[in-house]
């Protein structure tokens, strides 16, 4: 028989709210050179806390909706903003807006349908899970799609990406 260890907590932050240390519905975190950033979906903000968890900033953009997921590498923040029409945006440490990854092609199809997840490689490519069609996008650090795993006839379909 299996056990599931137990854990105990050593610190809490926040409570529920808009104000400043109080999160709607948070998402995802990550944690990366002294700092914690919390995808914040309720208050549709980016909370950026130090290791002691005390608030520094916000990262926000009026065309950031609902940000679902949040990972730094190389010196940005990506968020990913609406898992239902999902758009990546890009952000200095600092937090300045550096652009947004439109996930539609020049005629306007959607690119990623529904987007729950995605990860950066060590090529700064940026991988994103498409719940919704099944697929794995990469794309480059410029928003172009490279490549795509998976197709939408079943035979190498795969399933719930984001499992």
């Amino acid at each position: 028989k299996f056990k599931l260890p137990t854990f105990q907590s050593v610190s809490k932050v926040g409570k529920r709210g808009t104000g400043v240390g109080k999160f709607l519905y948070p998402r995802n975190l990550t944690v990366t050179d002294g700092c914690v950033y919390v995808a914040d979906s309720g208050n549709h903000r980016v909370a950026v806390m130090d290791t002691e968890l005390k608030h520094r900033n916000y990262l926000t953009h009026q065309t950031m909706t609902s940000p679902f997921d949040v990972k730094v590498n190389n010196n940005k923040v990506y968020v990913l903003s609406d898992k239902d029409s999902p758009c990546l945006h890009v952000f200095s440490l600092t937090g300045e807006k550096i652009r947004s990854l439109i996930t539609c092609d020049k005629d306007g199809n959607a690119q990623v349908r529904r987007c729950w997840s995605f990860c950066l490689d060590k090529k700064q490519n940026i991988l994103m899970a498409d719940y919704t069609g099944g697929k794995i996008k990469v794309f480059s650090q410029e928003g172009a799609l490279l490549h795509t795993l998976g197709d939408t006839q079943g035979r190498n379909k795969i399933i719930k990406p984001d499992r």
